[in-house]
């Protein structure tokens, strides 16, 4: 129980909603923007890793999207699969990831506006 009262309520807040801390850190509300689900996912699991906490399940991020008041849509990507069709998803919209997202690199998708994920 090291450190001042504050800093020790931060640690408590961050280990019992990871997802916030994940939002505030990545995520940026964002209109004309949106991530895909999948990447969305594969991020958080990834970040939960990276950062020593319990793995969030698809609904328990569906339920902190709806509480964000973030919303779902089908989007297409901007790129064509080798079959010559461009794929369509699940995406949560209005959303983007900060520019300093090191997962931009790492995007399967490339990007663009309303033509697919914005992992930037």
């Amino acid at each position: 129980n090291e450190g001042s009262m504050e800093e020790r309520m931060k640690r408590y807040e961050e280990k019992s909603n990871p997802l916030e801390k994940f939002w505030k850190e990545n995520v940026v509300e964002d209109y004309n923007h949106f991530i895909f689900k999948h990447d969305f996912r594969d991020y958080v699991k990834d970040w939960c890793r990276e950062h020593r906490f319990r793995e969030m399940s698809d609904y328990t991020i569906a339920k902190f999207m709806k509480e964000k008041g973030i919303e779902s849509q089908r989007k297409q990507a901007d790129f064509f699969t080798k079959e010559g069709v461009k794929p369509i998803w699940r995406a949560w919209v209005g959303i983007r990831f900060k520019e300093n997202n090191k997962k931009k690199e790492q995007a399967k998708v490339s990007t663009g506006n309303e033509g697919g994920s914005q992992n930037n």
